[in-house]
């Protein structure tokens, strides 16, 4: 009897203790929640420009759980990138070192459920795209004209400009507001001179460009420089000679107009539009001292003066074999020219009852001859002579009479 009891107090014992074995069993396992794999997702896209503003998604589903409950850890390349409650991680204005390799991690709140990884994701940050500027010139002249070009390596379009003069600490202000991508200097001066650099921006991706390479515009001082050409390659001008004086400007040479002066005449002598002022048959009133101004605008440069020499045209002598003969007596001319000079052609003269000095003969050797003289052979003779280079011709000859 009494073992029956001790049998029937142990089987009690035994159930009740399997029935709170269930009991705990079942309260743990109301505790546990199963958690799906996250999904990262990456906005705009994987593959951003720089500048861009890129939002990561982590997203896990859970029956038991609400969003709220649940703690996602953003990753990058085995580095805790944040540690956040809600679902989004926001890179603002990625830059290349945020390039890498991305995943995201879930778990609950109240560590009832495993700790779940999502996929990983490449981001790829692409470089801004490159600005090139290119002048026109990079060495001009007061006044030139000169023009910048910025171009944005790549097919994107909608740009604006940003215009950069680094300044004398090396920094890069923005001098202008232009926002075209061609900036202009009508008329340069010597502040225009220094390094320039421009860049790009827009509202959609990509946002900006990279700044472009510096490039160094250097504006000089303009001289004008008034030129004298002769005929001769000594330099040497003789009456009839054509001269060009030519008023030189350093730089580009257009828009400009000039103007030839001689010192002597208070009005400019010639303005013309072309740089080269021509006197076709130089006398010796030509002679003095000339300067020229290159003008544009309000801009002008002149000249130091230069002289023009003008020679007087060699003198021809005649001279008769004789001055005094007889009828069927033979007589000669001689002409000679002063000077060096050769090539010369003659020319022979004698005077009229006018007084006129009449071109007689045109044989055109320096000896004229007379086989045998008449009566009318008798008057007053000349001679002179001209030749194609310079000089172009001789002063007549003193009259001979015969």
């Amino acid at each position: 009897m009494q073992t029956s009891k001790l049998y029937l107090l142990l089987c009690l014992v035994a159930v009740m203790t399997s029935a709170q074995n269930e009991r705990n069993t079942s309260n743990v396992s109301s505790k546990k929640t199963e958690l799906t794999k996250p999904k990262l997702t990456v906005s705009p896209s994987e593959t951003v420009w720089e500048g861009d503003d890129v939002t990561l998604s982590c997203k896990s589903e859970s029956k038991q759980l609400e969003q709220t409950k649940l703690i996602y850890t953003f990753y990058r390349e085995k580095e805790p990138r944040s540690q956040i409650i809600l679902q989004e991680n926001k890179i603002l204005s990625i830059q290349q070192s945020h390039a890498g390799m991305y995943w995201c991690m879930v778990e609950a709140k109240e560590r009832t459920a495993e700790r779940k990884e999502s996929d990983k994701v490449q981001v790829t940050v692409n470089e801004s795209p490159m600005a090139t500027l290119t002048p026109s010139n990079t060495y001009v002249y007061i006044g030139d004209r000169v023009k910048l070009d910025c171009k944005i390596d790549g097919s994107f379009t909608g740009w604006k400009y940003r215009w950069y003069k680094r300044d004398k600490k090396a920094r890069d202000e923005h001098f202008e507001k232009f926002t075209e991508n061609t900036y202009k200097f009508e008329a340069v001066t010597e502040s225009d001179s220094g390094v320039y650099l421009c860049s790009a921006y827009k509202a959609d991706s990509p946002h900006f460009s990279k700044n472009s390479s510096a490039v160094t515009v250097t504006v000089e001082g303009r001289t004008a420089k008034l030129e004298m050409k002769a005929e001769r390659t000594d330099g040497k001008i003789f009456e009839g000679d054509q001269v060009s004086l030519q008023c030189q400007v350093i730089g580009n040479p257009v828009g400009w107009t000039y103007e030839l002066y001689k010192t002597t005449d208070k009005n400019q002598y010639e303005t013309k539009a072309e740089s080269t002022f021509t006197i076709s048959s130089a006398s010796l009133s030509h002679r003095g001292e000339y300067w020229c101004k290159a003008v544009k605008g309000t801009l002008y440069f002149s000249s130091s003066p230069v002289p023009l020499q003008v020679s007087e045209s060699p003198m021809a002598t005649l001279t008769p074999s004789n001055p005094y003969v007889y009828i069927g007596d033979k007589v000669k001319l001689d002409c000679k020219i002063d000077g060096s000079f050769t090539g010369w052609k003659y020319r022979w003269y004698k005077r009229d009852k006018k007084a006129r000095d009449e071109h007689f003969e045109k044989f055109t050797e320096n000896t004229y001859k007379f086989e045998a003289v008449t009566r009318s052979d008798s008057g007053v003779y000349l001679c002179s002579a001209y030749k194609a280079d310079s000089p172009h011709f001789s002063k007549n000859s003193s009259a001979v009479t015969v």
